[in-house]
């Protein structure tokens, strides 16, 4: 059954990945950014899109600069929108300022056209940014499917179709739209905002650069000697932050960059797979990064956070690091519990059905993906706590104790608010972060 749900996966994809083999071709957007009325910059010589990412064709190395977008190419507020909404973001005020984002963008394009000083950009991101693809563009089918699949926010995402840090649509976000502006144009540019702006600044070029964290992550913005914070210094630098060789894919961060203000440093223990697949409808590669909240969590707000990435970059093996401390048997009777339901013969039955009625591939392939990478965790993180029988029927070491033995028929036998175990990190504290999970920095080996 498992491998007829690999199957639709394969049957709904379309095209491989992309590929620098061929000579690509100049973009609109790029040749924009670099002429004399823009006077940004951009490494023609060693960078260039193909096939929706940015590739090196030369080799690139630490340091080098890949693009410089000045605060002409971006798109934004006016000073008068800034002083007018400082508390964006508020209850209060909405979203103020990605909504005013999202009315330029639609009133260059609708009413300036040729006039407008993006127009190259806004034809990119109007005629040729698949803005529909994101969940909250979703079909209603679509989004019910992830609703069930995570049995209705038992499992994150939360509210799948809304997004994380904005509202579903422009007429329920901006508070200024209620004068009936909610037009067709309006959404789209609300879901282009949504999807490509940094918070509520679009910048041009350097959001055609796919995400990947770990050691895949290549480019970053330039600290020019401290952080930057875009909304106040305005340029917007990217350098390369390790050697990039010919061929590879150019990679940034959604959620664990390192020299942006406007980007706290602990967002990438609150904002993980889960969450850029509810904002972008994308299952993140390696490394992934999930929280699951059990309700015997030892930190309500952070629940219990796993890390899974490859040992090696490309590489089959996958290795473990808890980000939290290792569950106890209340949490990992609930892990057990969760994937019986996903693996169950009646969710696969669901899934299979549901994704060959949807009208859209994109959604349906996103689906599946989805299905895979949360099975996948689970198994991995119960696999990690509770390891399967050797050839001898002993069971493998078990971290959670040196005295209990531990089998999936004790789990009748816990009690909400007993034997609540749990592994400090090797340092003996309760911190989170990539340093803490192993001495080596190894995690648990697959």
């Amino acid at each position: 059954m498992e491998l007829l749900l690999l199957g639709l996966i394969i049957a709904v994809a379309t095209g491989g990945g992309a590929s620098a083999a061929d000579q690509p071709q100049s973009h609109p957007v790029i040749e924009w950014l670099i002429s004399a009325e823009i006077g940004g910059s951009f490494n023609v010589d060693k960078v260039a899109f193909d096939n929706g990412a940015m590739f090196a064709i030369g080799d690139i190395s630490k340091g080098e600069l890949i693009m410089d977008v000045p605060r002409k190419a971006q798109l934004r507020p006016s000073k008068e929108e800034y002083e007018e909404h400082e508390d964006y973001n508020s209850e209060e005020d909405g979203y103020g300022l990605m909504c005013f984002t999202a009315k330029r963008l639609a009133y260059e394009y609708e009413v300036l056209k040729e006039k407008s000083g993006h127009w190259p950009y806004l034809q990119y991101v109007f005629e040729s940014f698949d803005h529909a693809a994101i969940p909250i563009g979703w079909s209603p089918e679509g989004k019910e499917l992830v609703h069930v699949m995570v049995d209705y926010d038992v499992l994150e995402p939360f509210d799948f179709g809304d997004t994380c840090f904005a509202g579903t649509t422009y007429a329920e976000s901006c508070k200024h739209a209620a004068d009936g502006e909610g037009s067709v144009l309006l959404e789209a540019a609300w879901r282009i905002v949504v999807s490509r702006g940094w918070n509520h600044v679009l910048v041009p070029s350097y959001d055609m650069i796919n995400h990947r964290n770990g050691s895949w992550r290549n480019v970053d913005r330039d600290p020019m000697g401290g952080r930057a914070n875009l909304e106040v210094d305005g340029e917007f630098r990217i350098i390369a932050i390790k050697d990039i060789p010919a061929g590879a894919q150019l990679y940034n961060s959604y959620n664990q960059c390192d020299y942006d203000a406007t980007c706290n440093r602990n967002t990438g223990m609150v904002y993980m797979t889960q969450d850029i697949f509810q904002d972008y409808g994308f299952v993140e590669q390696y490394p992934r990064r999930f929280a699951f909240f059990t309700g015997y969590d030892h930190d309500e707000e952070l629940g219990l956070v796993i890390n899974i990435d490859e040992k090696t970059p490309g590489g089959g093996d996958l290795e473990v690091k808890w980000m939290t401390k290792r569950p106890s048997k209340l949490q990992l009777k609930w892990m057990v519990e969760q994937l019986a339901l996903l693996t169950d013969k009646e969710m696969i039955d669901y899934l299979e059905k549901g994704v060959k009625l949807l009208t859209s591939e994109k959604e349906g392939r996103a689906v599946l993906e989805y299905y895979e990478a949360l099975k996948e965790v689970l198994s991995l993180a119960i696999e990690t706590v509770h390891p399967p029988q050797d050839d001898k029927g002993a069971s493998n070491d078990d971290p959670l104790s040196d005295d209990d033995d531990f089998d999936d028929d004790d789990f009748d036998d816990f009690h909400e608010d007993e034997d609540r175990i749990f592994i400090e990190d090797e340092d003996g504290d309760d911190d989170f972060d990539d340093e803490d999970e192993d001495e080596d920095g190894a995690g648990d080996e697959l």
